[in-house]
């Protein structure tokens, strides 16, 4: 439940996606294709409280953005600072639909690859449309990775952005907890 307090469901013109905090100042991280085209996103919370968010800063080429609500009085999620090793356990968490708040999904990391010059992680942990932008966590509940994409049609690979690559491409800086 603590975990999935941290992460939204973004709502925007175009559809909705997820998102999740990683401070109590209001910042949050999701993909640029979730707020492509938006200057402002809805917000909605866990609880079902209801946000709206600035865009703040977005890299297109590495599909993430950076939005900025008002400060929250929850715990944002940590960041993990090293990497992950290829079998160990994942979840990722997020909004499938857009109406399935807080799904949370179990499976291992399969991949660390590089793919025609993009660095992805690679999972079958499982995310359907609305899940993009939602975290995926180690075991000890630490943010490596944003959703990205699954294949269509295939079950087992979905595709996850490595959050320092997310982090390095948006000039973030995280003060470890």
């Amino acid at each position: 439940a603590k975990l999935g307090a941290a992460v939204v469901t973004l709502e925007t013109a175009g559809g909705s996606g997820s998102g999740f905090y990683i401070d109590r100042e209001g910042y949050l991280l999701t993909n640029f294709h979730v707020v492509s085209g938006s200057k402002f996103v809805k917000v909605k919370l866990a609880n079902g409280d209801r946000l709206v968010a600035q865009v703040v800063k977005v890299s297109e080429r590495d599909d993430v953005a950076l939005l900025k609500s008002v400060a929250v009085d929850l715990d944002p999620l940590a960041i993990r600072p090293d990497t992950l090793d290829v079998g160990e356990e994942v979840y990722a968490i997020g909004t499938p639909l857009g109406v399935l708040t807080s799904t949370m999904t179990r499976g291992v990391l399969s991949a660390d690859r590089v793919s025609q010059g993009v660095h992805e992680l690679q999972s079958d942990a499982a995310v359907t449309f609305g899940s993009s932008g939602g975290p995926l966590l180690d075991g000890e509940g630490r943010v490596i990775g944003i959703t990205k994409s699954g294949l269509r049609g295939e079950k087992g690979f979905n595709f996850f952005i490595p959050i320092q690559d997310a982090l390095k491409a948006l000039d973030v800086g995280i003060t470890k907890r």
